[in-house]
C-alpha cells in the first residue's frame, strides 16, 4: 500500500474540518490531490483511499430500490428523480432504479461523492447535469451507473433528462478519488459532456453501445485508469484530447480516439480499433478515407475485408472478354477501383457510400446501355465525377499511365479511355512518399503530437489517420496496422515529422506513406516476400544489438522502425523465426 505523509500542521488542519459541508469543491479537490494552499502538506505518495475524510455533515442521499431518502440541504427526491439544486457536497450511497439530476446555479460547484452506489434507469439518463459551474464525481468504493434505455439521441437542452448517454453534463465534469466507477450504456453513449471532461485520478470503466466518451471542448487524463469498450468511437472530442499520465485501454468498433488535436505527454495507452486507431479530424466528414480526389467514396473502406480479390478481378476480366469491352462493369464483388462490398466502378457512389441499385432488367456483370447521343468513349468510366485522376495529366486514348518507379503492384482499372482512367485505384505497395489515395486533401489545422508515453495501436483501418499533421518528439509508439491493402499505418495530409522517440509499424504494405522530409529520426523499413501472421514474433536488431521484440502483430508483410539510435551507416535487421531480413535505412 502506498502511503501519504502529512506534517503535524496538516493533521491539525484536517481535524478542524469535521463537516463536509464546510468544504468547497476546490478544497476537496486539493485534499484529494494531496495539496492545498491553506494546509501545509508534504506528500510523497498517495494512500489507497484519498477520500477518507469525515463526511458526516455532507448532505446524505441513500437510494433504496425505486426510492431514495435525503438528509440535509440542497437536494430532494420526487418521482424517481434525486434533484440537487445548490452548491455543496453530496454523499450518495445505496442501490436502485432512480436518476440523479444536478440543476444548480451557473456559478455553483457541486461535488457528488459516490460511495459504493449502484444507479440504473430505464426511462431517463441515470445521471444528468442541467446546470452548474463544475461537477466533481469523487469515487469512494466501487460504484456503477447503468443506462438500460432504448437508443435515444436527444441533445435538446430543455430535455436533458432524455440525453443519449448514461452520464450527461452541460458543464465541466471531473472524476477523482481512489475508488472505481463503472458506466454501462446498453444502447447509447457512455459519458457525454458539452464542455470539458477531466480524469484526475481513480478507475473509470465505460461499456457503451455507442461512443465511450463524447465531448465538445476537451478531454484530459492526468492519472488513474480509464477502460473503454465502445460500439462506436472510444473517445470522440470536437476540440482537444490531452493525456498527461495514467493508463488508457480502448476497444472500439470504430476509431479509438478522434479529435481536432491530440497531445500525448505521458501515460500508457492501448488501442484496439476496428477502424483507425487515432483520427485527427475537424468533424466535417471529409477525411482522406471518405473523399478521394476525383470522386466521393461516401464511407470508410470495409476494413476487415481484403480490398483486392483475385477471384473478383478474374471474373471481371472474363466479363470484359465476353463483351469485347475494355471499360468497367457493374459488380458486387470486391474489385478494381473500389472498396470491398461492391460499387459501380468508375461511377459515383450512392448516398453515404451505399451501393446504387442496378437498373431494372440489368444483371450483375452486364454492361449498362450507352445513353442516346453519347459515344462509347465518352461513356466509359461512368457518369461525371466517377473517374479518378482529375487534375492530372491527360493520356491518349487506350494508353496506360506510366507506373511510378519502384512501385510494387499494379494500376487497377485498366487503360485510359478518352483521356480518363477507368476504375482508378492502385494496389500493392505505394512508393514511399507518394500519397496515392491518402492525404489528397488540404490539411486541416489539427495535429497529433506525441511527446512521451507508451502507445500501442492495433488497428484494422489506418493506425494513425491525421487530416492535419503528425509530430513525434518522444515516447514509444507501436502500430500493428491493417491487414488489407486499402489502409496504412500512417495516413496524413499535412506534415509527419519525428524529432525523437520510437515508431515501429507492421502490417500491410498496400498503402505506405513515408515520414516527412523534415524528420530528424531515420527510418529502416522493408517489405518482405511472403507474410508473417499473429503467431509470429518480430525481433529488431540495430547494429547487431537486439533492440525490440514485437509480438502484437497481425498478418502483414511490412516492417518499419524509426529510432534515434539508427544512423545512415546502421545495419537494421528483422528476425522472424528462422528468417532474417535487412531493412533499408532512409
Amino acid at each position: 500500500m502506498r502511503k501519504k505523509l502529512l506534517t503535524m500542521s496538516a493533521v491539525a488542519a484536517m481535524c478542524i474540518m469535521t463537516a463536509c459541508s464546510s468544504l468547497s469543491a476546490n478544497s476537496i479537490d486539493s485534499i484529494l490531490s494531496g495539496s492545498s494552499s491553506s494546509v501545509n502538506v508534504s506528500v510523497e505518495t498517495e494512500t489507497e483511499d484519498d477520500t477518507d475524510i469525515d463526511l458526516s455533515d455532507c448532505t446524505s442521499i441513500t437510494i433504496n430500490g425505486d426510492s431514495a431518502t435525503v438528509s440535509g440541504d440542497g437536494a430532494s427526491y420526487e418521482d424517481g428523480i434525486i434533484s440537487i439544486t445548490s452548491a455543496g457536497e453530496y454523499l450518495i450511497e445505496g442501490e436502485g432504479s432512480v436518476s440523479v439530476c444536478v440543476a444548480a446555479g451557473e456559478e455553483d460547484n457541486v461535488t457528488l461523492i459516490l460511495k459504493g452506489v449502484s444507479i440504473s434507469s430505464d426511462d431517463k439518463a441515470p445521471l444528468y447535469v442541467e446546470e452548474a459551474k463544475n461537477v466533481y464525481l469523487v469515487l469512494k468504493g466501487d460504484s456503477t451507473i447503468t443506462d438500460t434505455r432504448e437508443e435515444t439521441s436527444s441533445d435538446d437542452e430543455t430535455n436533458i433528462k432524455n440525453a443519449g448517454s448514461a452520464i450527461y453534463s452541460a458543464c465541466d465534469l471531473f472524476f477523482e478519488g481512489s475508488g472505481s466507477l463503472t458506466v454501462i450504456s446498453d444502447n447509447n453513449d457512455g459519458i457525454k459532456c458539452k464542455d470539458d471532461v477531466k480524469i484526475k485520478s481513480g478507475n473509470v470503466s465505460v461499456q457503451a453501445a455507442d461512443e465511450g466518451i463524447d465531448g465538445n471542448d476537451s478531454f484530459t487524463m492526468e492519472e488513474g485508469t480509464l477502460t473503454i469498450k465502445a460500439g462506436d468511437k472510444g473517445i470522440k472530442i470536437n476540440d482537444a484530447i490531452t493525456i498527461d499520465g495514467g493508463t488508457i485501454n480502448i476497444t472500439a468498433d470504430d476509431e479509438g480516439m478522434q479529435a481536432l488535436d491530440v497531445v500525448i505527454n505521458d501515460g500508457d495507452i492501448n488501442i484496439d480499433a476496428k477502424d483507425d486507431g487515432i483520427n485527427i479530424s475537424d468533424g466535417s466528414g471529409s477525411s482522406g478515407d471518405e473523399m478521394m480526389q476525383g470522386g466521393p467514396m461516401g464511407q470508410k473502406m470495409q476494413n476487415q475485408e481484403q480490398v483486392q480479390s483475385d477471384q473478383a478481378i478474374s471474373e471481371q476480366e472474363e466479363t470484359l472478354e465476353e463483351t469485347g469491352q475494355q471499360s468497367t462493369t457493374f459488380t458486387r464483388a470486391p474489385g478494381q477501383g473500389g472498396p470491398a462490398g461492391g460499387q459501380f466502378q468508375g461511377a459515383p457512389m450512392g448516398e453515404n457510400g451505399e451501393m446504387p441499385e442496378l437498373p431494372e432488367g440489368m444483371e450483375e456483370g452486364e454492361m449498362p446501355e450507352i445513353p442516346e447521343n453519347m459515344d462509347e468513349a465518352n461513356f466509359l468510366g461512368g457518369p461525371t465525377g466517377g473517374q479518378m485522376g482529375q487534375g492530372g495529366p491527360i493520356y491518349a486514348d487506350g494508353e496506360r499511365p506510366e507506373k511510378p518507379e519502384n512501385m510494387d503492384g499494379q494500376m487497377q482499372g485498366g487503360k485510359m479511355e478518352n483521356g480518363q482512367m477507368q476504375g482508378g485505384m492502385m494496389s500493392g505497395e505505394m512508393p514511399e512518399g507518394m500519397q496515392g489515395g491518402m492525404g489528397m486533401e488540404t490539411a486541416i489545422d489539427g495535429a497529433l503530437t506525441i511527446n512521451g508515453g507508451n502507445i500501442y495501436i492495433n488497428a484494422y483501418g489506418d493506425g494513425i489517420d491525421s487530416n492535419g499533421s503528425i509530430y513525434i518528439t518522444g515516447g514509444y509508439v507501436e502500430i500493428s496496422g491493417p491487414e488489407n491493402a486499402g489502409n496504412g499505418n500512417l495516413d496524413y495530409n499535412g506534415e509527419c515529422d519525428i524529432s525523437g522517440g520510437t515508431l515501429i509499424m507492421t502490417g500491410s504494405s498496400g498503402m505506405i506513406q513515408s515520414l516527412g522530409q523534415n524528420s530528424e529520426v531515420l527510418t529502416a523499413s522493408t517489405t518482405i516476400n511472403g507474410s508473417y501472421d499473429s503467431s509470429d514474433t518480430i525481433e529488431i536488431y540495430i547494429d547487431g544489438n537486439k533492440a525490440y521484440t514485437i509480438d502484437n502483430i497481425k498478418k502483414g508483410n511490412y516492417i518499419s522502425v524509426s529510432d534515434p539510435s539508427i544512423s545512415s551507416s546502421s545495419t537494421v535487421k528483422a528476425v522472424i523465426g528462422t528468417e532474417s531480413y535487412t531493412l533499408n535505412v532512409k
